[in-house]
C-alpha cells in the first residue's frame, strides 16, 4: 500500500507501533548484546509474581503432610515414607518417599511458619525455568525460542497452584529431576560420555520417588536419541538398547517396591483408564491453552484447545527444521499430561480447579511449543514488516506478558482463599480457646469448607489434621446447625464448642 492509499486508521496504527517501537529499541540493543540478561529478568519477574505468597498458610493436603511429620521422630518418619503399609498419614498418596522426606525435613528445621516451604518451591520453580532455557536451547540452538519458552514457563497462569500449594512440592521437584535428568542426558549426546548417562539414570529415579509423573520420560529421550542419529538400523537399536535399559531397570524396580507397598493402600485404585479420563483431558487441553479453571466445558476451552492444535500444525509446516524437535515436544506433552490424569481419573471437569497443579508436569513441553509457534509465524511475516518489527515485537511480548502476569496473579488470589479461610479458623479457635489441650474434646460447628470438604472422620478429615497440629489428639467432633440447641457441655468434663453461637463453652 503506497502513503496515497493509507486511511486515517493506517496512519494511526504506524503511528503507535512507532511509537512503541521507539521506547523498546534501547532495550533491544541491550538485550541483544547480554543474552543471560534476558533470563535474568525472567527469574526477576517469576520472583516478583510470587513473592507475594510467601506468607500464605497452609491447606486441604499440607496438614496431612504436616501431621505424618509430626506425629513420629525423624527416621522412623524415613523409615515409613519407604514402607508406609502401616502409617496411616501417608498410606492415602501414592508412593513418593522423597516428598514426604523434604516435607518432614521442612517441618523438623521450621515448624509451621509456611514462609521457608513457600521460598523452597518459589526457588524451585525458578530453576526449572532456567533447565527449560537451556534446554529449550540445546535442542533448537535458538536463543529467541530458548527466552520464550523459558518466559512462557515461568509465567503461565495454570501453575500458580502448584507453585504456592505447598503439598504440591511433589510434582514440582519431580519436574526438577526430569529436567536435569533430561539435561545430563543431552550432554551425554553431545559429548558420548558415559558418566553424563549415569547421571541422568540416576536423576531419573530420584525425580520417580518425588512422583510418578516423569515414568516415561525414558520415552522421550529415546525418541530425542533417535532423531539426533537420525537413522533406525540394527547397530543402533542395540546401541539404543544398552543406552536405556538402566531406565528400565530403574523403572520396574521402583513399580515392585510401590507394588509391595500397595498391598494396604489401595494401589489398585490408581491407573484406572476410564471414561472420566477422556473428559479430564480434554479439559486439561483445554486449559493449557485457555489458562482459567474449568467448573465445566465451554465452548472458549474447546476453541483455545482447537486453535493450540492447528498452531502447532502450523509451526510443523512452516519450519521444516524444527519438526524433530515438535514432535519430541509433543510426545513430552503428552505422555507427561496422560500419566498425571491416570492418577486421578476419578475427577470429572466438575472438580478440575483441583486439577489444575496437575499439568505443571507437561509445562516444560508446552513452553517449548509455543515458542516454536512464535517462531514460526515470525518466520512468515517477518518479510512482509517494515525495518521497525523487531522493536514492535519486543513491545507486544512485553504488554502479552503483563496481561498474563495479571492473570496468574488472579489465580493467586483465588486459590489462596482456602489458606486465608483455614488461617483464620484456627487463629480464631486459638484466640478463643486458649487452655484446649489434648485429650479434650472439640465441638465444631460452620466449620470452612477448605477443612471439612473431604472430610471422613478417621479416614481422612483435613479439620482433625489442622487441630492436631496445633493441640494434639483432641476428639474433634462436628455437630450440624440443628443440634447446637441440644448440645450439654458438662461442667466436669475438658468440653469445647467452637463457631458454635447457641452453646456455651467451659
Amino acid at each position: 500500500m503506497s502513503r496515497s492509499q493509507q486511511t486515517p486508521v493506517t496512519d494511526r496504527v504506524d503511528s503507535i507501533t512507532s511509537r512503541l517501537a521507539e521506547v523498546v529499541r534501547p532495550v533491544g540493543r541491550l538485550l541483544a548484546r547480554q543474552p543471560l540478561l534476558i533470563l535474568g529478568l525472567i527469574l526477576a519477574l517469576t520472583f516478583g509474581i510470587y513473592a507475594q505468597a510467601i506468607n500464605d498458610w497452609f491447606q486441604t493436603d499440607d496438614f496431612l503432610l504436616l501431621r505424618g511429620a509430626k506425629a513420629v521422630p525423624f527416621l522412623t518418619y524415613v523409615r515409613e515414607a519407604f514402607d508406609f503399609r502401616d502409617f496411616e498419614p501417608l498410606r492415602l498418596f501414592a508412593y513418593r518417599p522423597l516428598a514426604f522426606i523434604t516435607t518432614d525435613v521442612l517441618y523438623i528445621t521450621f515448624g509451621l511458619d509456611p514462609a521457608p516451604y513457600h521460598l523452597l518451591q518459589i526457588a524451585a520453580h525458578m530453576l526449572n525455568v532456567v533447565l527449560v532455557w537451556h534446554i529449550a536451547r540445546r535442542m533448537t540452538r535458538s536463543l529467541l525460542v530458548a527466552n520464550l519458552a523459558a518466559l512462557v514457563f515461568a509465567i503461565h497462569p495454570i501453575y500458580s497452584q502448584t507453585v504456592i500449594w505447598i503439598a504440591a512440592n511433589n510434582s514440582q521437584l519431580a519436574l526438577t529431576g526430569q529436567l536435569l535428568s533430561f539435561v545430563a542426558f543431552l550432554e551425554f549426546s553431545r559429548r558420548n560420555s558415559w558418566p553424563w548417562l549415569g547421571a541422568s539414570v540416576v536423576l531419573y529415579a530420584i525425580a520417580i520417588l518425588f512422583h510418578q509423573e516423569g515414568f516415561l520420560l525414558p520415552l522421550v529421550l529415546a525418541i530425542y536419541w533417535w532423531f539426533e542419529r537420525g537413522e533406525l538400523s540394527r547397530d543402533s537399536i542395540r546401541s539404543a538398547t544398552g543406552i536405556f535399559a538402566p531406565y528400565g531397570i530403574v523403572l520396574l524396580s521402583f513399580l515392585a517396591i510401590q507394588s509391595f507397598n500397595a498391598n494396604e493402600s489401595g494401589f489398585d485404585s490408581f491407573f484406572k483408564p476410564e471414561f472420566a479420563l477422556a473428559e479430564t483431558y480434554a479439559g486439561a487441553l483445554a486449559m493449557s491453552a485457555f489458562p482459567f479453571l474449568l467448573a465445566k466445558m465451554q465452548w472458549f476451552h474447546v476453541l483455545a484447545a482447537v486453535v493450540g492444535v492447528l498452531s502447532v500444525g502450523f509451526a510443523f509446516v512452516v519450519n521444516p527444521q524444527r519438526r524433530s524437535v515438535i514432535i519430541v515436544a509433543v510426545v513430552w506433552y503428552h505422555v507427561s499430561l496422560l500419566l498425571t490424569l491416570l492418577f486421578y481419573t476419578n475427577l470429572v471437569v466438575a472438580v478440575v480447579p483441583f486439577m489444575a497443579r496437575k499439568l505443571y508436569p507437561a509445562g516444560p513441553a508446552l513452553a517449548i511449543l509455543i515458542a516454536l509457534v512464535a517462531e514460526a509465524f515470525w518466520i512468515v511475516v517477518r518479510p512482509r514488516l517494515p525495518a521497525m518489527a523487531p522493536q514492535a515485537a519486543l513491545a507486544i511480548v512485553v504488554v502479552l506478558s503483563a496481561l498474563v502476569v495479571f492473570r496468574t496473579d488472579e489465580m493467586i488470589d483465588e486459590f489462596n482463599v482456602l489458606a486465608e479461610d483455614s488461617q483464620a479458623f484456627i487463629n480464631g479457635l486459638q484466640a478463643e480457646h486458649p487452655t484446649l489441650a489434648e485429650g479434650d474434646t472439640l465441638y465444631v460447628a460452620n466449620a470452612p469448607l477448605a477443612l471439612v470438604v473431604f472430610c471422613t472422620p478417621g479416614v481422612l478429615c483435613y479439620l482433625e489434621d489442622a487441630i492436631y497440629m496445633y493441640y494434639g489428639e483432641v476428639r474433634v467432633e462436628r455437630v450440624s446447625v440443628a443440634e447446637l440447641d441440644s448440645l450439654q457441655l458438662g461442667d466436669d468434663e475438658r468440653s469445647f464448642c467452637w463457631l458454635c453461637a447457641p452453646a456455651r463453652s467451659d
